[in-house]
């Protein structure tokens, strides 16, 4: 037997009974060597299927959450079908949140952000996309468009050039392209791209319309004419770039062919007021008022209700020195806006032209209920007053007057001013001399 005392230990190692221990100590040598490497492989061999367990755990719900993410993007892509962006754009979240990696979920998602005016949030998700697949061309032209709603212009600029420089004959990358330079006011830039444009889509009425307006800005006259021809051409039915082409002949002194560009246009479409106005609105602009009333008139007979073109109306008959026609208008418009101080000073200048001094009077004092610091109308009635022989009440108007100027100046021109100022101090010397008298 083992002893642990010191005799027992200086008796083995000095050689006693090293026979016997030796034997008993090779005999149980493999024993304990097999147990020890048994309980190390044991112990890794726990470890290992501990591992393999908590992956086939991890894998099971990565791929329970992976299908349940699949199933929320098939909600959204029907609710985008049924157009309920707001319940696709959850889905998408959902299954975002669900698996991270759903490129095709986080690809709609961007597109419904963008729909709902989310641009911001598009442009991140495209972002995203755009670093894990660089190499996909579809993510580009989106991410060029939401960069362009964010007004980040220069990294559409970029992202753009790169579309176009990858794939020249892409006409939708080159608009992009033309519109994120235009919108820098890059437009020598913009137009050389235009021109690419025409090259790519000789047909496309857009694109001659926009190569008409940057000549017309660079005064390129004969190319504009020719751009503007062919947008008629393409698009016959098409109102601004006819209504572009009679502005242009008639900056070139070709009224004749102006007057014509607008009659047919008028024959496209008799009845549409929109047109009717914008005719009306451009000969009224070169001054030919008197066929300028003429496009008002057709309005008014379609529809009575159309404000723009009665005030319009009455300006024209106001310069043409047409005063009754001018007024009869000015009473429509006065039953629906009876306070419209506008109308009013208009109704009491019609009356005075036309002599009708009584009315003229009423209608002044209206709009000096309206609007009591009105100089014009202080320095007509002070005018009426005068012409009646009431001084001192035509004094009194005249102190109103210019006390008016001095709060409401910037309604009244200089001219106007100025002669007020005079008719002012002659009024007071006319009243010296009566008193001296």
């Amino acid at each position: 037997m083992w002893s642990m005392n010191s005799n027992s230990a200086s008796a083995v190692y000095n050689g006693d009974n090293v026979n016997n221990e030796m034997g008993r100590r090779h005999s149980f040598t493999p024993l304990w060597i097999f147990h020890a490497h048994a309980c190390k492989l044991g112990r890794w061999c726990a470890i290992i299927i501990a591992i393999a367990f908590a992956s086939f755990c991890i894998a099971g719900v990565l791929s329970g959450g992976r299908e349940q993410a699949k199933k929320f993007l098939e909600r959204g892509l029907r609710y985008e079908e049924h157009r309920r962006d707001k319940q696709a754009k959850r889905a998408y979240e959902q299954a975002l949140k669900l698996d991270p990696q759903l490129d095709d979920a986080r690809w709609r998602l961007a597109h419904v952000e963008g729909r709902l005016g989310n641009w911001r949030k598009a442009v991140v998700h495209l972002e995203m996309l755009l670093k894990r697949h660089p190499r996909d061309w579809r993510i580009l032209p989106a991410l060029a468009e939401a960069y362009l709603q964010v007004g980040r212009l220069e990294q559409a600029i970029r992202t753009a050039h790169r579309l176009v420089k990858a794939r020249p004959k892409v006409l939708k990358h080159r608009l992009l392209l033309i519109e994120a330079l235009s919108r820098t006011k890059r437009i020598d830039e913009a137009a050389q791209q235009l021109r690419a444009a025409a090259h790519i889509a000789p047909d496309d009425p857009a694109i001659h319309l926009q190569l008409a307006r940057y000549y017309i800005k660079r005064g390129r006259w004969q190319s504009a004419l020719y751009h503007l021809r062919r947008t008629k051409q393409l698009a016959p039915k098409e109102s601004e770039p006819r209504v572009m082409l009679a502005r242009l002949y008639f900056q070139l002194g070709r009224v004749r062919d102006a007057s014509a560009e607008l009659e047919q246009l008028v024959q496209f479409a008799p009845r549409n007021t929109k047109l009717l106005y914008d005719c009306a609105t451009l000969l009224r602009d070169q001054g030919r008022l008197d066929d300028a009333i003429n496009y008002y008139r057709r309005i008014l007979h379609i529809n009575p209700q159309h404000a723009k073109a009665r005030n319009d109306l009455i300006d024209a008959y106001m310069q043409t020195g047409k005063y009754r026609q001018a007024l009869h208008h000015i009473n429509v418009l006065l039953k629906r806006q009876p306070k419209r101080a506008a109308l009013l000073e208009a109704r009491a200048i019609c009356l005075l032209r036309l002599d009708e001094l009584r009315d003229a009077y009423d209608a002044l004092r209206s709009l000096l209920h309206v609007q009591p610091d009105n100089a014009k109308a202080h320095a007509e009635l002070a005018r009426l007053y005068r012409r009646w022989g009431e001084m001192q009440k035509a004094a009194w108007h005249y102190r109103r007057a210019l006390d008016g100027i001095k709060i409401s100046g910037a309604q009244i021109s200089s001219q106007e001013r100025l002669s007020l100022f005079v008719e002012v101090a002659e009024f007071e010397q006319m009243r010296g001399n009566l008193k001296d008298a």
